[in-house]
């Protein structure tokens, strides 16, 4: 019986198809994951985005019928998460495009996007 010569060149690492195949398939789910995953959050953050806007425009009628509140009024505002002021001139937050849709209480107005001072790692601390 004649011993086989190793034909493979040196240097170079046995691997399987098993492994390779394995790997291939584990990246590629990998990918998916994150596509997904950043699919859903472009999809959370514009459905916070419109509903945000339909808020506005709400708080936008409402001013218009009812004028700008008293100073009495603007602290029970606060306790629903939003207030409304007569003209500030200086806004929290980053002013957003103006070529982002709108809806018509509020088109032409000035917007800003103000996170807060949330901290989302305060649950891993």
């Amino acid at each position: 019986m004649a011993h086989r010569a190793n034909k493979r060149p040196p240097g170079r690492i046995k691997s399987s198809i098993v492994a390779r195949l394995n790997t291939r398939l584990f990246f590629r789910l990998l990918g998916i994951y994150f596509t997904m995953d950043l699919l859903l959050l472009i999809l959370f953050c514009g459905g916070l985005f419109v509903w945000s806007e339909q808020q506005a425009a709400q708080i936008s009628t409402l001013v218009e019928e009812r004028g700008v509140p008293s100073a009495e009024a603007t602290e029970w505002m606060t306790a629903g998460d939003y207030t409304v002021t007569a003209g500030t001139p200086e806004a929290d937050g980053l002013r957003l495009p103006g070529w982002l849709p709108s809806p018509e209480e509020t088109r032409g107005g000035v917007r800003y996007f103000n996170p807060g001072t949330v901290d989302l790692l305060l649950p891993l601390t």
